[in-house]
């Protein structure tokens, strides 16, 4: 392309060609209306080194690139954010470890029991008793 092109032969020559690209990479016309909108106008602001390139149309298609990455960037982290995506629970290992856990337990005493549930400090408030017995019947 000659380094005389002006922005609007620019603009006029590449608009609907880079609308078809972008509308089958997101799969909207009006999306790939945004994402086309933005990097034209990117590519304006800056159309007096844009414009001197060996290739000012690869530069706007990276530019659309790169706005089509950011935006799909923004609401991957939407949906997270709004769908509560969290690290996996494993449900197995959670009722594995309730049944250790009753397994443990049906093997003390009750006063051992009644121990395990409280803190020595609360145990010892409610039995009217000191802590050191408290952690007594814990062992």
């Amino acid at each position: 392309m000659p380094a005389t092109q002006t922005f609007e032969s620019f603009f006029e020559d590449e608009k609907d060609r880079l609308l078809r690209v972008l509308s089958v990479i997101t799969g909207s016309r009006v999306e790939a209306e945004d994402i086309a909108q933005e990097a034209f106008t990117r590519v304006f602001e800056r159309w007096d080194s844009v414009g001197v390139m060996e290739d000012p149309t690869a530069y706007l298609y990276r530019t659309a690139m790169n706005g089509f990455r950011s935006e799909y960037r923004r609401a991957a982290r939407a949906v997270k954010r709004a769908v509560g995506v969290g690290p996996a629970v494993d449900v197995f290992q959670a009722v594995e470890d309730r049944e250790l856990a009753a397994q443990a337990l049906a093997r003390l005493t009750p006063r051992q029991r009644a121990a395990c549930w409280k803190s020595p400090r609360i145990g010892c408030h409610e039995r009217g008793r000191d802590a050191r017995a408290m952690r007594r019947y814990r062992r």
